[in-house]
């Protein structure tokens, strides 16, 4: 018996979709923070799952930050998780001595060897999608090192056992993410199709390096909440208003008592 595929053709279309309409719209600054209409980031899930043809509608009316939220939820959910657990366990495990940058060589050399087909082309799909957004996000203390953080608990399972070396992970997970393009081999936008152009006279490679220090920084400074909300049980997110998205649970009512007088 044919194991199961991870993902359907169909909701792979969807993925690819939605994750070049993200491209498109990686300057903005909400990208990936929580979204307020739940109804349409369910709706927009909804698509992905089946690969929907009402996905280009939701699309076109310009949800932007629910399309992100929507992604985050569908990768949560898969079949199985997004990396192998053997090969996530090459960041969660103890390495002493080994720097963040070889751990991350390691991994995406286990990714580009056991996993094929629509599992590797997802796989490299959300690693192209996360390379723009860290590449292009605004180079600030405020925003430009949300994204990694936030997509962490989708890569790596983290467990109370990872809480003492939480950060080393991120860090693995920054350099997944800047040399997924080379180990991967697949191509880089050096211009995004919106209109807008690159900035004059802006160093990307200088831009992307401010980035991953940045993001640094924010490890050493984040606070004991973070960390609580990345092991969770039944929760996956941050505390910093970026958390993945969750459908609200609806409440039964209870019938109503007749009262007779």
């Amino acid at each position: 018996m044919l194991e199961k595929q991870i993902i359907s053709e169909k909701s792979l279309t969807a993925v690819q979709e939605l994750i070049n309409f993200l491209k498109q719209n990686v300057r903005r600054r909400d990208v990936f923070h929580a979204a307020g209409h739940d109804v349409r980031v369910q709706q927009i899930a909804n698509e992905l799952e089946r690969g929907g043809t009402g996905l280009r509608n939701l699309l076109d009316q310009g949800w932007v930050i629910e399309s992100a939220a929507a992604l985050q939820y569908f990768l949560i959910r898969l079949r199985k998780p997004l990396i192998p657990p053997h090969i996530q366990a090459l960041a969660l495990d103890e390495n002493p001595g080994v720097s963040p940058e070889v751990v991350a060589q390691d991994i995406l050399g286990l990714l580009r060897q056991d996993v094929a087909g629509r599992h590797a082309t997802l796989v490299i799909s959300v690693l192209d999608l996360l390379h723009c957004i860290l590449k292009h996000s605004p180079s600030d203390e405020l925003t430009g090192c949300n994204i990694p953080i936030t997509m962490l608990p989708i890569f790596f399972n983290m467990q109370s056992e990872h809480i003492l070396h939480w950060r080393r992970v991120a860090m693995v997970f920054v350099e997944l993410i800047r040399l997924a393009p080379s180990y991967l081999n697949f191509p880089v936008d050096d211009e995004l199709d919106d209109g807008m152009g690159m900035l004059e006279n802006f160093d990307n490679n200088e831009q992307e390096r401010i980035n991953q220090a940045m993001l640094q920084q924010r490890l050493l400074e984040v606070n004991v909440v973070l960390r609580r909300y990345l092991i969770r049980p039944g929760y996956r997110g941050d505390s910093l208003g970026l958390e993945i998205f969750r459908p609200l649970q609806r409440q039964r009512q209870r019938p109503r008592r007749s009262v007779t007088y």
